[in-house]
């Protein structure tokens, strides 16, 4: 029998708190006692009554309670979250849904059999007609059902439901899955050999569905059988399988062979003409239309959900991917804000309520003739196995419960427990060559009312007709389960307990463990229960009788209820709830006990239990196990640990045959103090005996304080004599194994597993207190199995644990039963030992394969694996490891094949990669012994030096590269947290840490804030003259205030970029918008200035007010999955007022976050709202940024956006929308962003088309048609950008027109191409009159920069040559100069690696014949035919010329800091400085020279952004000062000028600009050269493009922190660039912070800092590492190196190296703790120890060192055999000098000393005897050690000596003073000397 334990009263958490809730206020307060028994599967379908399920994760028991309208979640006894609805809880499930990874909606779907995403843990809660989705990270859903509900379950994909079938109703299919609270429902097939179809009919009725293993259980109510289905992702051909709906073989898809046949089936493509429905005016689709999603983002414990709430925008669902018609519901799943939520759910909820209660056939009433497409399909249920058909006679029925289950060797079992009281159990397995395939054996059943899993155990517990709960393992009976006793049986076998089987020393149970029911913590209080009133202070402990009362009959035991007397008649109705070792015990009259199965046993019995059973038959090994948990847990006080060994011991020594009662097991238990149990004292007599003294030296306290009082005396320590002791104890008898005992054949086995156990455990240090007691077991069979090298071996290593011989003993394996075992084929003769095997293997010496047991020697397997990697002497070398290891067969289990190891370059790589795959961390390696952790450990050190940049984050911390580890943990720094106090100016982000130690010596991160703020009233410095009157005066401060506007009104364009990503959004806040300040102050007394009396445009702040909003929106971080950011929170920030400014800025604030990629989260019908309002800001913001949000991903959703707002992508039959230009401009563009660098056909044939288009009717693209044709150029470039040469010859081969030949007429000028007949025909302009050709003067601009674009970096010089300027004056007559700029730039763009930083490549550009004329004033007598040269001409093209080629230059080393482009564009610009201070800037034109200063002055910003360059802040400074001097300075001035400031501090000076074609492209658009004159000037350029080189913005800066402390520190680090054909690249070293150049240009980036641990990137290798590391902030985790390193091993230190040492914090913390008032000596001396490992960067080390320098002074304690052992290692690798796998020399050397200095002073003292005992042993001259020698030195020397054992040597020759005699024992030792000194003769 098996006494349970922990056994108490359960009330589930969630009735306790339902008292208190307000929700259960109404019911009545306490549970009834009439007990109403619930269903044995599932939930109750009743909304009264309660119910709950249990589950463990993360150790924690988590509980879902329900009862009514409230449902409780509670874990590890907290409440955690209590929901409470309007209806009826009828089920609850938890269920795991999964987050499907973002892609473009073109590409198609790849279906895997694993779920995706996220894991979202979810609770499923359903009522009459909702599901309520409740998920732990807050967010909730309401799924509406438009069908009853039958049941629902949980699989690995998501929610399975089970429809209710109505009589009579028509086939409708049964079965529909929920992947995702967002999804539509979708249905699943059946599919059965080659048959597909789906359920119709509750014929099939699901039972059972597990998630870890996917597989369903159905039962048939016809045929009263089970199948087995594996459920996974349906397949696509599944779908497209077309079954006549006339084939008979459909509806016989389970009819044939031993298939479950009954139930209907329709084909999966077939849809019945009735079978649509109609809601109104919705979809007759069958679809699912949940009208709510997430209640808040932070919901309380105690919550009661809306029904209008926000939704959550998922894309990709089925619906959508499918494009079936769900309508609404599609809609509303994909997103809804708040303010059009309410109006949706007002409109439809009505019409939904009430189609939630009506039932299939209600609906065939409403139903129309159309035929809806079906619902998509995404599960198919594939059959597995079905129950042989003879089961079907016995008429079983549909099983109660259902459950999986593994016995205790590991076999599966599927069980049914079914009506008749019966639990079959069905055996199966997994295919060895396929893991999905299951193999299904024999149907096995016990009788049985109900079973409940016991999953920690792998039992089975079992409710018997006759009210027994019996434990089985599998099929295999293990005993019948009982309840603790009475408390008044208690006392009395606690009584006897103390008296007889308390130990010395054992304390007293506590009152906690002696009390049977012990009330759980709750969090709120509860009344007490009838049960916990009756139970007194003074009950005793939970254990049960003696073993002596189980001999009684089990209904004797009715009396031992764990609840009090009125339940004594009670009887188990049930068993519910089982988790890890509990299970609750439903009682008749409803109490519920929950109670424990107790643990098989301590961990070393398990673990030899484990081994044992690996050598045993599956069926002996499933007995044995059975045996021993039925022993060791039957009623009686718990046995100690060493009496519990025993206890192991007799059982399978039992099951061997032995009569365990004739046998003394008693040594075990000496081995330990607490457990010591001393043999029973001898009668008393007067003058006493010998077996007193025996006694006495057989007491625990004797063994372990005996020797120690002994050593500080220094007297001789007396030991016990075995042979005496057990002569004298007279506790063994005569007796014989009997032959039919189970076991008896496998003894050779279980004494091999066991010593193969012994040797697992030596790997291990802190299992050598378990040693002992396995080598007094393998002793005792070692000399029954005559096995004397076992013997000595064992003697070795624990000589007061076991004896050499027992010749004198009697054995029960007497010498004809031993011949009868084969014990020569189990048993090597040899004993194999560990140590011996991995420092042969270690030295390159040859070894015999190690055997192993594949469970039980893990270690040996991973040591080996790691020394043969170590020996290796060849890179890229895979190792055999069977040369090794020898796996040893296992009856009845597969042989487990051992994987080659493959070294690589470095074997040291190769040991870190296999332990790390093991799982093993510094702490495991540390438990091993020093000879073998001290080769790891180099090796790690090695690694650490070396690491390679692949290795993931597990291996970087095993190695101590914390540091590198930390990479993938960065993401918490880029959260720039936001200030409760914001800046007014929004620049707070701009002056940070990273700024301040970039540019720490002067104030230009103070001034360059200055520049760019606008919030306050600029300085109206302006002097009234005396002849001036005050209204003059006025009006004279109002038009210098105006000047002054139009500056800071190009602000927000610079300060954007200053501050771009610089803080974190805040959920709860809206953002804040600086202020646009456009009033003055007048000095001396800030008098207000104001535009009142002057004229203005009254809306010129209109696109400024845009531009402020952008620049407040690129604030925030661009985190795609941040969840600040979404749907709601953008809605949130909308303005409260109807102010047309404030909408404006936040229309600019839609474009920003649509830069920043956070548009993307915007929910269609909130982007629909927006669109809706038709205000021109709002649709250019949202359009442009929802664009750039998807750029390049060809979205279709997003095509769609961009068509409502392009008349080129709408049908010709379209209805014609009254669409703005500007919002036509932009969606152009948004289609260029949209399909970038795709090269996309279509596309490009509507940019071509939209680049020419006319001018329309009624001034229809009459006004700034400029900029819809640069926009339409820009947009082509954009998609063919850089793929000009393969667009040309293949995708846009066949085109009917040649691209660039277009191109080139558009920019050339040429005939109209004709309309093609598929364009809308449209009127042509009656007021403008362009004629057949080409409008050059609209279209050149986009064409040239299109064909430039196209063809980026090609190297065409035919292109190229059509972008030359004239050669001639006179050709000059012909092109207009701002033409001649763009063909430039476009040159430049097509040779791109053929631009030079010179002025001389800059000035190439100009013919050469005009240059000598260009920017000089005309001479008064001009040359010989230069009379009419046109100055003003030439140097117009000049500056035009000059413009483009600086642009292009500009462009092309973007972000680099290059030093000969900023010299020559600095060269230019002074250049041109000066001149516009000169007369011969009238003659150019002073617009043309401020417009070539400006483009010089902003090519200086993008070649130097981020530099924070001094030159260029000067320059941009003296130039935004030009306020009231110079008239010809305009608000296009400005705003390039302060695009350059913005540009030196690029997001703080984080950020910088890239090179990628995207990003040049993206440069072309925001940079274009040709700024607006005034603020509303949108004629050329549309201004919200100016924001668009955020697309070509990527993060640069590098900061490194301290692995410690996480500050940022100053390090060094060493750039190197990419080798050209020119020249190699050179090397470049910078202190950090610093902003990198463009990764493109980079080889390597390397942290090589002396007082740091170098870490590496190197392109091609972890380069993708450094990118996602500057993607997350720049942060790099640095670890600094220790500041100690001492030469070799020194006994002291100098005074600098302790100086150095104190430094550590760690070794300061580990010497004061652990050395605090302790001598001088050791404190020196501890010092040496951790200034040697801290050279080596190995704090573990220091144990490690500790342990050996302390290993001479263990030789004569306890295991002094392993202790010899690791010293013999050691010493072998200095003889053999295997320096890279040892310590120090001088360590080892003093290790040397050492041994022999301890060894001689016992030698002298022992006055011979030790000698002579040395020297019998050597010899074998007597086997017997003298009582007068210490065993266990005699053992080290013998160990450390490797002496031979002496019958293995018969021929040995005798003692010699002459050691050449002596060579075969003297060869073996690592002091040769010392030994013949010892074992020579003495004369």
């Amino acid at each position: 029998m098996i006494s349970l334990e922990n056994v108490h009263e359960f009330i589930p958490h969630g009735r306790r708190v339902l008292e208190y809730h307000p929700a259960g206020k109404t019911r009545t307060p306490h549970f009834n006692s009439s007990f109403t028994e619930i269903e044995n599967t599932g939930f109750r379908e009743a909304g009264g009554e309660e119910d709950w399920e249990l589950g463990k994760v993360n150790d924690n028991l988590e509980e879902v309670y329900h009862k009514g309208k409230s449902v409780i979640f509670s874990s590890g006894g907290h409440t955690r979250k209590c929901y409470t609805i309007g209806e009826d809880v009828l089920e609850v499930v938890r269920c795991t849904f999964y987050s499907s990874p973002d892609r473009p909606c073109i590409l198609p779907l790849l279906v895997d059999q694993k779920p995706k995403g996220e894991p979202i843990h979810s609770i499923c809660v359903r009522t009459f007609g909702n599901l309520r989705i409740f998920c732990d990270n807050g967010d909730d859903f309401k799924v509406a059902l438009q069908f009853e509900v039958h049941r629902s379950w949980r699989s690995k994909f998501g929610l399975i439901l089970e429809r209710q079938v109505v009589e009579g109703e028509k086939p409708r299919p049964v079965l529909f899955c929920l992947l995702h609270p967002l999804d539509d429902l979708t249905r699943i097939v059946w599919k059965q050999g080659g048959k597909i179809g789906e359920l119709t009919d509750h014929t099939q009725q699901i039972v059972f569905s597990d998630v870890e293993s996917s597989i369903v259980v159905t039962y048939n109510t016809q045929t009263d059988l089970h199948s087995f289905w594996r459920v996974r992702r349906k397949y696509p051909e599944e779908v497209d399988t077309s079954i006549n709906p006339g084939d008979t073989g459909v509806n016989s898809l389970i009819h044939s062979g031993r298939t479950t046949p009954g139930h209907s089936i329709v084909p999966v493509n077939q849809t019945p003409a009735n079978n649509s429905m109609k809601m109104g005016s919705a979809s007759p689709s069958f679809s699912c239309t949940p009208l709510g999603s997430r209640t808040s983002r932070q919901p309380s414990a105690f919550c009661t959900p809306t029904s209008a709430v926000t939704p959550v925008t998922r894309p990709g669902s089925p619906g959508t991917r499918h494009n079936s018609p769900q309508s609404m519901g599609a809609l509303l799943r994909s997103g809804v804000s708040p303010s059009f939520s309410s109006r949706v759910t007002a409109r439809l909820g009505e019409t939904t309520c009430r189609l939630n209660r009506l039932n299939f056939s209600a609906l065939e009433s409403e139903a129309g003739d159309a035929d809806p497409l079906p619902l998509a399909i995404t599960l198919c249920f594939e059959h597995i196995w079905s129950e042989p058909l003879h089961l079907a006679r016995e008429l079983t029925g549909k099983a109660k419960k259902v459950f999986m289950s593994k016995d205790t060797v590991g076999q599966l079992y599927l069980c049914l427990l079914l009506p008749t009281n019966q639990l079959h159990l069905i055996k199966y397995k997994y295919a060895n060559d396929d893991s999905t395939t299951m193999i299904f054996g024999t149907v096995e059943k016990i009788p049985a009312v109900d079973a409940a899993p016991i999953e920690d155990i792998n039992m089975i517990m079992v409710l018997d007709t006759m009210g027994t709960l019996t434990l089985y393992s599998g099929s295999t009976k293990v005993g019948k389960a009982i309840l603790p006793p009475s408390s008044t049986t208690l006392l009395s076998q606690e009584i006897s307990a103390l008296v007889i089987d308390s130990k010395p020393g054992t304390p007293f149970p506590s009152t906690e463990t002696r009390l049977p029911f012990r009330q759980e913590s709750v969090s709120v209080p509860f009344r007490s229960t009838p049960i916990l009133q009756s139970r007194s202070g003074a009950d005793g402990p939970s254990s049960t009788g003696r073993a002596s009362q189980s001999k009684s009959s089990d209904r004797d035991f009715s009396f031992l209820s764990p609840v009090n007397t009125d339940l004594s008649s009670a009887n188990i109705v049930r068993l519910r709830d089982p988790c890890s070792r509990q299970v609750t015990l439903v009682y008749s009259t409803g109490y519920l006990v929950r109670v424990s199965l107790p643990k098989v046993s301590t961990s070393l019995v398990a673990k030899g239990l484990e081994a044992v059973k690996q050598l045993l038959p599956l069926d002996l090994a499933c007995q044995l196990h059975s045996s021993w948990y039925t022993k060791r847990h039957a009623p009686g006080p718990t046995p100690a640990p060493g009496a519990e060994w025993d206890m192991f011991c007799k059982c399978i020594l039992g099951l061997s045959g032995y009569q365990v009662d004739q046998l003394d097991l008693s040594t075990s238990g000496d081995i330990t103090g607490n457990y010591g149990c001393p043999g029973p004292k001898k009668s008393k007599t007067e003058s006493g005996t010998d077996g007193d003294w025996q006694y006495l030296l057989d007491s625990p306290q004797h063994t372990y304080s005996g020797h120690s009082i002994s050593k500080i005396l220094r007297l001789e320590h007396v030991i016990r004599d075995i042979q005496k002791s057990k002569q004298s104890s007279g506790s063994e008898q005569d007796g014989e194994i009997n032959l039919s005992s189970p076991l008896f054949s496998y003894i050779p086995a279980l004494f091999w597993a066991l010593h193969l156990l012994y040797e697992e455990f030596k790997l291990d240090t802190s299992l050598y207190g378990e040693m002992p007691f396995l080598v007094n077991l393998l002793s005792r069979l070692a000399a029954d199995l005559r096995l004397v090298e076992y013997q000595h071996h064992y003697w070795k290593d624990f000589p007061e644990n076991s004896v050499i011989s027992q010749s004198s003993a009697r054995s029960q394996l007497t010498p004809s039963l031993l011949s009868k075992l084969n014990v020569k084929t189990v048993v090597p003769t040899s004993p194999p030992c560990v140590y011996s095997h991995l420092h042969q293997i270690l030295l390159n010496q040859p070894v015999k394969p190690f055997p192993v047991i594949s469970p039980t020697n893990q270690s040996i397997k991973l040591v080996t694996a790691c020394m043969a990697v170590l020996a290796c002497q060849n890179d890229n070398h895979a190792i055999n490891l069977e040369h090794y290891l020898k796996p040893w067969a296992q009856p009845g289990r597969p042989n487990a094949a051992l994987s080659p190891v493959i070294v690589g370059e470095i074997a040291s790589h190769t040991v870190a990669e296999i332990l790390c795959h093991a799982h093993w961390d510094r702490v495991r390696i540390g438990n091993l012994p020093p000879s073998l952790a001290v080769p790891i450990y180099n090796a790690l050190f090695e690694c650490q030096q070396k690491p390679d940049p692949a290795w993931g984050p597990a291996t970087l911390q095993l190695i101590g590269r914390e540091d590198l580890a930390n990479y993938q943990n960065l993401k918490h720094w880029n959260k720039t947290l936001r200030s409760s106090e914001e800046a007014p100016d929004g620049l707070e982000g701009l002056d940070c840490d990273i700024a301040r130690l970039r540019w720490p010596k002067d104030l230009r991160i103070s001034e360059a804030r200055r520049v760019l703020q606008s919030c306050k009233p600029v300085v109206i410095s302006v002097e009234q003259g005396p002849e001036v009157s005050d209204h003059d005066f006025v009006e004279e401060q109002e038009y210098f205030l105006k000047r002054m506007c139009e500056r800071t009104m190009a602000l927000p364009v610079g300060r954007g970029i200053a501050a771009l990503r610089t803080v974190s959004p805040l959920p709860t806040e809206t953002l804040s918008i600086p202020q646009l300040c456009l009033t003055g102050k007048a000095p001396p007394r800030g008098t207000r200035v104001e535009l009142t009396h002057i004229d203005y445009s009254q809306n010129m702040d209109h696109w400024p007010s845009f531009h402020n909003g952008v620049a407040a929106g690129l604030r925030l971080i661009a985190d795609s999955n941040s969840q600040e950011v979404d749907s709601t929170w953008i809605s949130f920030n909308k303005p409260p007022n109807a102010e047309a400014n404030a909408e404006t800025e936040h229309a600019g604030f839609l474009m920003a976050l649509g830069l920043n990629g956070h548009l993307s989260k915007l929910s269609k019908l909130d982007a629909f709202e927006y669109l809706n309002k038709g205000s021109e800001p709002i649709s250019i913001g949202l359009l442009i940024g929802v664009a750039a949000s998807h750029f390049g991903t060809m979205d279709v959703m997003v095509t769609k956006k961009l068509a409502t707002q392009l008349e080129a992508l709408l049908p010709p039959t379209a209805t014609e929308l009254p669409l703005s230009h500007n919002t036509q401009v932009a969606a152009l563009l948004g289609i260029g962003l949209l399909y970038a660098n795709t090269g996309h056909r279509h596309m490009v044939e509507v940019c071509v088309k939209e680049l020419g288009k006319p001018p329309g009717p009624e001034l229809e693209n009459c006004v700034d048609r400029e900029s819809y044709s640069l926009s339409a150029g820009l947009a082509l470039g954009l998609i063919t950008m850089g793929q000009g040469e393969a667009l040309a010859m293949g995708n846009l081969a066949d085109l009917n027109l040649n691209l660039p030949n277009v191109l080139h007429n558009h920019m050339l000028g040429g005939p109209r191409p004709k309309p093609n007949s598929s364009q809308r025909e449209r009127p042509q302009s009656y007021q403008i009159k362009e004629g057949e050709s080409i409008n050059i003067d609209i279209t050149s601009p986009g064409a040239t920069l299109a064909l430039g674009m196209m063809y980026w970096k090609s190297g065409n010089k035919t292109i190229a040559s059509w972008m030359e300027a004239p050669d001639t004056i006179f050709l000059l007559d012909f092109v207009r100069p701002d033409f001649l700029m763009l063909r430039t730039l476009a040159k430049g763009l097509i040779m791109w690696n053929q631009i030079q930083p010179t002025v001389s490549w800059i000035e190439s550009h100009v013919a050469p014949s005009m240059l000598p004329h260009c920017m000089i004033r005309p001479p008064d007598e001009p040359a010989p035919g230069l009379e009419n040269l046109d100055y003003e001409t030439l140097n117009q093209a000049y500056c035009n010329i000059i413009s483009g080629a600086a642009f292009v230059l500009a462009l092309r080393f973007a972000g680099t800091w290059n030093q000969s482009a900023f010299d020559a564009l600095e060269q230019m610009l002074k250049k041109f400085i000066a001149i516009s201070k000169r007369s011969i800037a009238e003659l150019t034109g002073k617009a043309v020279i401020e417009q070539t200063i400006c483009i010089l002055v902003l090519s200086q910003g993008i070649v130097m952004a981020g530099s924070g360059d001094l030159s260029v802040l000067r320059t941009c400074r003296y130039l935004r000062s030009r306020v009231h001097t110079s008239t010809i300075v305009t608000y296009g001035s400005h705003m390039a000028v302060h695009t350059a400031v913005g540009l030196l501090f690029m997001g703080g000076g984080r950020y910088g600009l890239a090179s990628s074609p995207s990003a040049v492209a993206a440069m072309i658009i925001a940079f274009f050269p040709k700024f607006p004159t005034h603020s509303n000037d949108n004629r050329y350029h549309l201004q919200a493009f100016r924001h668009l080189y955020v697309l070509a913005v990527e993060p640069r800066l590098l900061v490194p922190r301290c692995s410690q402390t996480n500050e940022i520190i100053p390090c060094s680090l060493t750039l190197k660039y990419s080798d050209t054909e020119a020249y190699a690249g050179p090397k470049l070293k910078m202190m950090s912070p610093v902003l990198l150049p463009s990764l493109d240009l980079l080889y390597s980036v390397c942290v090589d800092d002396k007082q740091f641990w170098t870490s590496k990137f190197v392109k091609d290798e972890n380069w993708e590492k450094l990118r996602s590391i500057l993607n997350l902030g720049g942060n790099i985790v640095v670890k600094q190196a220790s500041l100690v390193s001492v030469q070799g091993f020194q006994w002291s230190l100098g005074e600098e190296d302790r100086s150095r040492l104190e430094l550590n914090h760690l070794c300061r913390t580990l010497l004061d703790t652990f050395l605090k008032d302790t001598p001088d000596s050791w404190r020196t001396e501890m010092e040496s120890l951790v200034a040697t490992c801290m050279s080596y960067e190995q704090i573990e080390l220091i144990s490690v060192v500790c342990s050996i320098v302390a290993l001479p002074n263990q030789l004569s304690f306890q295991r002094v055999g392993l202790v010899a052992q690791q010293l013999r290692s050691l010493l072998g690798m200095k003889r053999m000098e295997m320096r890279k796998f040892s310590l120090d020399p001088e360590l080892e050397l003093s290790l040397l000393q050492r041994i022999n200095s301890v060894i001689d002073r016992v030698s002298r003292r022992s006055g011979g005897n030790f000698n002579a005992s040395l020297r019998n042993y050597a010899t074998g001259s007597n086997n017997g050690v003298s009582q007068h020698c210490d065993r266990q030195l005699l053992a080290a020397v013998v160990c450390t000596n490797n002496i031979p054992i002496p019958t293995s040597s018969p021929g040995i020759a005798k003692p010699n003073k002459n050691p050449l005699k002596m060579l075969d024992i003297l060869k073996k030792s690592p002091n040769p000397a010392s030994l013949h000194r010892m074992i020579k003769p003495v004369t």
